[in-house]
């Protein structure tokens, strides 16, 4: 991953990388006040980075940073531009974890509809919706989405790769190429090797996610025997 900058791109080269996934800020409210420039400029910028990636032989992706608050007709602007510019694939960031399932549904579905390309989702969990938009993502058209082993993140933390997977596979029928058989144990080994703990409620994983109750709880059964 790299910023709109040569010597970031540069590094990524020398690493000699399956793939570089270039971004710059969209939304009005990140790129006037985080890389200090137009829309004008954030274009033509983002246009010369994906050149330079392809121009060295590489696949890229875009994203344009805060898509979910950027204006639709700048984003899909924008989109047209790194498309004719070779890019690969574009990425859909959700930066800063503001949208609901029909948002991200309608948002997919609109750009599939305005510029036909390979998109990608990148959901923030802040409000908890991140699994949620996730998978209306999908199925709005993304071809991918990104994910992290336990939803680990900044802040509040990404979209959980067990939680989607499963809910992807199991309920909507989607394949995916996850060997789900190792979910739990490459859980297990992350939360081992972070120090991050993981709670016993957590889906799929969590130590309770396939244990079963009748539902019966002790206050109801005292409530009944003082009548």
């Amino acid at each position: 991953m790299a910023r709109s900058v040569i010597k970031d791109i540069d590094a990524c080269i020398d690493c000699n990388v399956d793939m570089v996934h270039v971004f710059i800020p969209t939304s009005d409210v990140q790129r006037e006040y985080t890389i200090k420039k137009t829309r004008e400029e954030a274009l033509n910028s983002a246009v010369e980075m994906v050149e330079y990636i392809k121009g060295h032989g590489f696949k890229c992706m875009f994203s344009p940073m805060d898509a979910t608050r950027t204006d639709f007709d700048y984003l899909t602007e924008i989109i047209k531009a790194v498309k004719n510019a070779g890019c690969d694939i574009v990425n859909i960031p959700d930066t800063v974890g503001i949208f609901t399932p029909l948002d991200a549904y309608d948002l997919v579905a609109r750009l599939k509809d305005a510029v036909d390309m390979k998109y990608d989702m990148h959901c923030h969990n802040d409000f908890g919706l991140a699994n949620a938009n996730s998978i209306t993502a999908v199925e709005a058209g993304a071809d991918q989405v990104q994910v992290t082993v336990n939803g680990i993140g900044e802040r509040a933390g990404n979209a959980s790769l067990a939680e989607v997977v499963m809910a992807l596979s199991a309920i909507r029928g989607f394949k995916t190429n996850i060997k789900t058989e190792y979910l739990t144990e490459t859980s297990k080994m992350v939360e081992k090797y972070s120090g991050v703990k993981m709670p016993p409620m957590l889906p799929v994983c969590g130590e309770n996610a396939f244990s079963h109750e009748s539902g019966i709880h002790s206050q109801g059964v005292l409530a009944k025997a003082d009548i």
